[in-house]
């Protein structure tokens, strides 16, 4: 699996999906940033990251722009996306498919729904960093 990076600006949630992605097997090192500014600059300054978990309304209220940009290079267009947010968000979250997003997830996250997602993602999962 590639390093993942997630934009998620509760500290707990983006503290949860880590612990999902472990207990599922998918222990890689993660990023977590707050907003989407913060993990655009972090993309700039670095390669890429695989998979990106995208909450659809990160801190700075720019998740969309996060995901506008990231759809717009060239170099991020393998990026695996997956929009997060809660059932009262369904209409960003399908906005945010309708951007680019490859899929999304409904938090709380499940550890059978990363397992679910690998498999239907499986070249995103495998990848060595």
């Amino acid at each position: 699996m590639r390093k993942v990076l997630i934009v998620e600006p509760k500290t707990a949630d983006a503290r949860a999906l880590r612990d999902r992605l472990r207990e599922a097997g998918f222990g890689n090192a993660s990023t977590t940033f707050k907003t989407g500014a913060e993990a655009r600059r972090h993309l700039a300054d670095r390669d890429q990251d695989g998979i990106i978990f995208l909450n659809v309304h990160a801190a700075d209220g720019d998740g969309m722009e996060f995901l506008d940009w990231v759809r717009g290079e060239a170099c991020y267009k393998d990026v695996l996306v997956i929009a997060l947010g809660e059932r009262s968000q369904l209409r960003a979250i399908v906005e945010a498919c309708e951007r680019g997003a490859h899929t999304f997830l409904i938090k709380p996250l499940h550890v059978e729904d990363l397992k679910t997602l690998a498999g239907r993602y499986p070249d995103h999962w495998a990848r060595a960093e």
